[in-house]
């Protein structure tokens, strides 16, 4: 078949597993594809164990990019595969933005399916693993959009973004819009990440529709202040 998917699959793992108190890991090769493992807790009735076969216990996630159909073991623990972004041509969105997106966040998993979503929609990523790789890469792709972690090692978004801020000031340059990406709902947190300089927020895990709007409100407003 020739159809393609949304996209959405993994960012829709990622909310199921979340709201089950369970984790999702990534294991990715360039050019090999990428291994996703699901854990969650479950409680297992002795009578239930006496349904286990071979095939649950033997089961052994593929590696060749293809789609996974297997039984997952008794010990909670999941394993699939699939190739990276680059693997299929998306045609949700053949448009390509005219501005970068800077993703900064130091979670592996959190950058994947965030890059996978944006890329499908057109947007060109760049990714940062912490505050200071974040200066470095708005310094390096100019005015941009950033989506910028609040909790990240070396340096966190909040004195990340300050100083952008200070720099764009001091250079006189065009403002980049940045958003916050945090797990943190609350209006306390809203108000100091606003206080620093941002200008919205993106609550993890990522509701894809949501965040489809977020990004084409601001990249709206950013291309519309560029020709102003």
């Amino acid at each position: 078949s020739n159809i393609e998917g949304t996209g959405l699959g993994l960012a829709i793992v990622k909310g199921i597993v979340d709201q089950m108190s369970g984790t999702l890991a990534l294991n990715s090769a360039p050019g090999q594809g990428s291994t996703f493992t699901v854990e969650f807790p479950i409680k297992v009735r002795p009578s239930s164990l006496l349904n286990v076969t071979s095939a649950d216990r033997q089961h052994t996630p593929q590696q060749d990019g293809g789609d996974a159909s297997a039984h997952p073991p008794s010990n909670t623990s999941m394993g699939t595969s699939l190739k990276g972004p680059e693997a299929h041509e998306d045609a949700t969105d053949k448009r390509q933005h005219p501005c970068p997106i800077l993703l900064a966040d130091d979670n592996e998993l959190n950058r994947f399916v965030a890059s996978k979503l944006l890329t499908r929609w057109g947007f060109d990523v760049k990714e940062a693993t912490n505050g200071k790789e974040a200066i470095e890469g708005w310094q390096e792709h100019g005015p941009c959009i950033i989506l910028m972690d609040v909790q990240m090692p070396e340096m966190d978004g909040i004195d990340a973004t300050r100083h952008i801020r200070s720099e764009e000031l001091r250079q006189g340059i065009r403002r980049s819009p940045i958003l916050a990406l945090t797990a943190d709902a609350e209006e306390s947190t809203f108000k100091r990440i606003m206080g620093c300089g941002m200008d919205d927020r993106i609550v993890k895990p990522f509701d894809p529709p949501a965040l489809k709007g977020i990004m084409d409100r601001v990249m709206a407003q950013f291309m519309a202040a560029n020709l102003s």
